[in-house]
């Protein structure tokens, strides 16, 4: 490849001669000029995944010349102007050009969601695969795998991104691959073959062969490989496959289920594991068994160090055990709070070891604070801008925290929940229809209103009413004895000078049917899904939930009434729900205050059951179902542990001897243990998971899970 740019090269030659007899020197000047350097473009790869890059690399002769670098469209890939490394940005083709002077070379290159490098079999229904692009937004439906030959796909039951290695992605599928056959594994449209196991023993293992001293107890497993070192089964002492034995012994400690517990350094046990074939020589010794005895060693616990430090600014506490997304951003004038999680290599909280302090006042104003485990900071802006919240050990910096400030929150639209209504004109207590109206900033995110205000537009609207209850944030359009037709109402919303209007369009409906003539019969459930959680601001009438179920009648696709005499269940039992009002309690709140979560997490199943009369007279029963889901997204409580000895026996006064629980910055020593979470043996207890009873600011009491997850010793 050539570019077109001019060098010059200015050579001087010195020449002596005589000129009547006298010596004359002489220097002659010349000028070459050199056009249309040679270029040539390679790049690593013609092929780059979103947020990954790929460098074009220019050799250029003379090696002096300027070469920079341009992108074709920066919404599929950016290129740096001066190496040639090129990021994917999303999917598409774009063409990457080299410039030098007024000559222009480029590159064809393609941008894809993900592209996978290389895929091994670790497990029978398990691939390792290195895949460049966004894995955080990876989902099992994107990756099928497919046998070569036949074609036949099967199922991904999940994948899963390394923390430390994006590129790393675990595929988990819900079938064993051990037929020896060359499978095809594809990701978002990019694939690679693989040849699977061929699902022959060639030897067993055990693992961990190393524990630390003084735990709750490492869960020992065994597992069947091939001659590649490919898992084709892993179970423990409880899961093992029936063509195998597995035990665990000590006389050092004990057994805790399929867990080894060695309280101290250096003690033993064993695994013994034996493969049968069950096959037998004319000796009728057997054929092909594989036996293995592996001792296991207590060693010191691993010395704790800093894993990470975590914070998000949100509303309420984050559950720090599961994913939490960090929140670094908030507007002038928002009144937020910053959680903090700091914990070490054995997954111990450690936050309260820390303070915090801004890096720069003229921006976020935070004193020096002293942090504990869920508990709040404040942050205030000053000003739009980048700072930093330091975090402090023993009065020095140990890392830096970013932090934005952005433009004051301004209203610039509104969501609506719906954009259509159809509500009947004559149905007793059924002629109302309404939408939910929220405020939305210019950062996509919900913004309180100062006022909405509905107006009907349609002319001839006698009998529509439209107006809006704030408590609900909803607009209510009652069609009582309004003619039939449809109708346009503008929904206004304003916040200081800021104003947003959107329509919906309501269908008056005309109809005469009740729930005693009506056939069309539906079951609706008030929620979809339920969040048993109760935040630090919740009062205690917020903090009971419930689903209540009816038995809906429609004609003309309106909501005419509500059938009576219907018959509930909720998973197919009476139990937990009132089975004619069809009420199910998800939390519930006493007199005094103390809220019992009803409903653990998980997915309910309503079945309504109603009798109805057909054409002629005759009784015709119908059944309806439909679920709700209830989610939990209480944070547990934090525990520091003070000592793994104790002079105690009852668990609760173990506990409170050696534990101090911390939720929402207060501090509990009061403990109540289910007996399924305590083993003991000898001087040994061990405790699992606790629960202490915790007060919100608003003097709601309810439980939370405190996980203790360790051995005391007497």
């Amino acid at each position: 490849m050539h570019f077109l740019q001019l060098f010059e090269f200015r050579y001087s030659v010195k020449v002596t001669g005589k000129k009547s007899g006298k010596a004359v020197k002489k220097t002659l000047k010349a000028t070459i000029t050199v056009k249309n350097p040679s270029l040539t473009l390679t790049a690593t790869s013609t092929e780059v995944a979103v947020g990954a890059k790929e460098t074009v690399k220019a050799t250029v002769k003379p090696a002096s010349t300027k070469v920079t670098f341009s992108s074709s469209d920066d919404t599929i890939a950016t290129v740096d102007a001066a190496t040639g490394e090129v990021t994917g940005v999303k999917a598409g083709d774009v063409t990457i050009t080299a410039k030098a002077g007024k000559t222009t070379k480029t590159v064809k290159m393609s941008v894809k969601t993900y592209i996978v490098k290389s895929v091994k079999q670790t497990k029978a229904d398990t691939f390792e695969a290195v895949v460049l692009g966004k894995t955080s937004d990876l989902k099992a439906s994107d990756v099928t795998v497919s046998n070569k030959t036949t074609n036949a796909v099967y199922a991904v039951k999940s994948v899963a991104v390394d923390e430390k290695d994006a590129t790393k992605v675990t595929i988990t599928t819900f079938t064993e691959f051990t037929d020896g056959a060359t499978y095809v594994v594809t990701v978002a449209g990019t694939a690679v073959e693989v040849v699977v196991s061929d699902g022959v023993v060639a030897d067993v293992t055990v693992s961990p062969v190393q524990i630390p001293a003084n735990t709750d107890g490492t869960e020992i497993k065994a597992q069947t490989v091939d001659k590649n070192g490919v898992v084709l089964k892993d179970f423990t002492t409880e899961s093992k496959p029936n063509n195998v034995d597995f035990s665990l012994a000590t006389t050092q400690g004990y057994v805790n289920g399929t867990k080894l517990v060695l309280p101290v350094v250096g003690n033993k046990g064993t695994a013994e594991v034996t493969y049968h074939t069950y096959k037998y020589d004319e000796n009728a010794k057997e054929v092909g068994a594989i036996t293995k005895k592996v001792d296991i060693t207590a060693v010191a616990e691993e010395v704790a160090t800093v894993a990470g430090y975590n914070y998000t600014i949100a509303k309420n506490a984050p559950d720090w055990t599961k994913t939490v997304t960090t929140v670094s951003k908030f507007a002038l004038g928002d009144s937020v709070k910053a959680y903090f999680h700091f914990v070490n290599t054995k997954k111990k909280d450690i936050t309260a070891d820390y303070s915090v302090v801004s890096s720069d006042d003229s921006v976020l104003l935070l004193p020096e604070t002293s942090l504990k485990a869920n508990q709040s900071v404040s942050l205030v802006a000053v000003k739009t801008g980048t700072a930093y919240i330091n975090v402090l050990k023993d009065g020095k910096v140990v890392t830096s925290l970013p932090v934005t400030v952005t433009e004051t929150r301004k209203l610039v639209n509104i969501s609506l929940d719906k954009t259509a209504l159809s509500v009947s004109t004559k149905a007793t207590n059924y002629t109302t229809g309404s939408v939910v109206v929220k405020g939305v900033d210019q950062y996509g995110e919900e913004i309180p209103v100062d006022t909405v205000v509905p107006t009907v537009l349609t002319k001839d609207s006698a009998n529509v009413t439209a107006k809006y209850v704030s408590a609900d944030k909803k607009v209510n359009v009652d069609v009582a004895n309004a003619k039939k037709g449809t109708y346009v109402i503008k929904i206004e919303a304003q916040k200081g000078n800021d104003k947003v209007a959107k329509t919906i369009t309501v269908n008056a409906v005309e109809t005469t049917k009740t729930a005693d003539d009506a056939t069309d019969l539906r079951l609706e459930l008030s929620d979809s899904k339920v969040d048993a959680a109760i935040a630090n601001d919740t009062t205690a009438d917020k903090a009971a939930k419930k689903v209540t179920a009816t038995v809906a009648a429609y004609d003309q696709g309106v909501k005419v009434g509500v059938v009576s005499g219907a018959s509930f269940t909720l998973n197919d039992k009476t139990e937990k729900i009132d089975a004619s009002a069809g009420t199910v309690d998800v939390v519930t709140v006493s007199s005094s205050n103390k809220a019992t979560k009803v409903l653990s997490a998980g997915t309910y199943v309503v079945k309504a059951t109603v009798v109805t009369k057909d054409a002629k007279g005759n009784n015709v029963t119908k059944t309806f179902s439909g679920s709700f889901e209830v989610v939990d997204t209480q944070a547990s409580a934090t525990v520091k542990i003070n000592s793994k000895k104790t002079t105690k026996t009852d668990v609760a006064d173990i506990l409170a001897e050696t534990c101090v629980a911390s939720y929402n910055g207060t501090e509990y020593t009061t403990f109540a243990v289910d007996s399924k979470e305590v083993k003991t043996s000898g001087g040994y207890t061990y405790i699992g998971k606790a629960t202490v009873t915790v007060k919100n600011s608003k003097g709601v009491e309810f439980d939370v899970t405190v996980n203790i997850n360790t051995t005391f010793t007497r």
